[in-house]
């Protein structure tokens, strides 16, 4: 389980988030929104990865806009 797009991850700005490992020897790992009880990630000791959980896709890099010349003056 994963909530990792921005506007999910947005929803917790400055909530409490705690990390936990469940198991001895840990054999998962919660990343966990305390204040409002949301499991944000949840990765088992099998080899999952985050990776697996977000689908990759390129996306086109986002130039900044263009700033105009500003004329600086000579002392």
């Amino acid at each position: 389980m994963s909530a990792l797009t921005f506007e999910n991850l947005l929803r917790h700005i400055s909530h409490t988030i705690v990390c936990r490992a469940h198991g001895t020897p840990p054999q998962n790992v919660v990343i966990h929104c305390a204040t409002c009880d949301e499991v944000i990630i949840d990765l088992d000791a099998d080899g999952e990865s985050l990776f697996g959980l977000v689908p990759l896709k390129p996306e086109p890099p986002v130039m900044p806009p263009a700033v105009a010349a500003v004329p600086v003056a000579a002392d």
